[in-house]
């Protein structure tokens, strides 16, 4: 992965995203990269390198935030301090190698059955 660090989000409305903004200035991580719908079909990979989709796209149904090239110790610290600012939870996910050739969809798919599949064995804790 390249040296740089990229905070990918996408599915937030004008009012989150203004929030968030100032959240991240005041953490002092890198400005947000919003992700546009019709993005959904480029993988992580020339999303990251700034390629820009093409047509409309489907609006995201989900919220979620990526982190690009951060480590455990920030992601962990950055999502500790998002609880506190009473947004509603979005999806994370960290980029890895294997990840950066996945589409958008793809991850998102699969981070939509992680959280089904994590909050079934949730109710069926006693």
């Amino acid at each position: 992965m390249s040296e740089h660090r990229q905070l990918l989000l996408g599915g937030f409305t004008d009012h989150e995203k203004a929030i968030l903004s100032r959240f991240v200035e005041d953490i002092e991580f890198p400005p947000i990269m919003e992700i546009e719908p019709n993005q959904s079909g480029l993988t992580i990979a020339e999303i990251v390198k700034g390629k820009k989709g093409t047509g409309e796209g489907k609006p995201f149904t989900e919220r979620f935030i990526i982190f690009y090239n951060f480590q455990r110790p920030e992601i962990s610290a950055f999502i500790s301090v998002y609880k506190t600012l009473n947004l509603p939870r979005p999806l994370f996910a960290a980029v890895t190698p294997y990840s950066m050739k996945w589409s958008l969809e793809k991850l998102l798919h699969d981070l939509v059955e992680e959280r089904r599949k994590l909050a079934a064995q949730k109710r069926k804790t006693p």
